[in-house]
């Protein structure tokens, strides 16, 4: 998993390599759907589109904008060909696959017209994971985190899954591991990575 630049009292670390501290993930699961705590969107102008055919250049556009704040790193420095390999399906390592071993879901959310966040749903089996969740920095604050979870969590359900499941960690966002619960995700370990 990812180790964040350790911020000191000689300011934030440039060479990560000598400066890895642990960072707490947290892991969640659902194992049955519960409607009553999800939560629908009170914009008017709030859309969700699925990208089918799959569009690599949106899912690395949508992970650096709604990830840089956070510190997500994991695939920052992809080239694009990662990118159409990751999303056909073919995994998550340098030498993709050779067949698809999951399925890629991108949901895009916009207001008015603007990319305002983004959930990514990984299919293996029964499981569903909610792989990326998060909004873009302008739409932060603006009610729209519990909404579009709720959506995650009913596309991942539509899916045929049997258990959904997402990470999150203390370099997100200070709200998502209340949303994730509130949503009804229930904490089933946590570790130092």
């Amino acid at each position: 998993m990812r180790k964040a630049a350790a911020p000191t009292s000689y300011g934030n670390c440039l060479d990560s390599e000598h400066c890895l501290v642990p960072v707490k993930t947290y892991y969640l699961e659902l194992l049955t759907p519960n409607p009553h705590v999800l939560a629908p969107f009170n914009h008017e102008s709030a859309k969700l589109q699925e990208l089918s055919p799959p569009q690599p250049e949106v899912n690395r556009r949508m992970y650096l904008e709604v990830g840089g704040p956070w510190q997500w790193q994991d695939k920052a420095q992809w080239p694009l060909a990662r990118w159409r390999a990751y999303v056909a399906g073919l995994g998550e390592a340098e030498l993709p696959a050779k067949v698809p071993i999951e399925e890629i879901i991108t949901v895009v959310l916009s207001l008015s017209g603007r990319a305002a966040g983004y959930f990514e749903l990984s299919l293996r089996g029964a499981d569903t994971e909610i792989r990326y969740f998060g909004l873009c920095p302008w739409a932060v604050g603006q009610g729209l985190g519990r909404p579009l979870l709720s959506a995650a969590i009913t596309r991942g359900w539509q899916t045929g899954a049997q258990r959904l499941w997402v990470h999150t960690c203390e370099l997100d966002h200070p709200a998502a591991l209340p949303n994730y619960q509130k949503c009804g995700f229930n904490l089933y370990q946590t570790q130092a990575e």
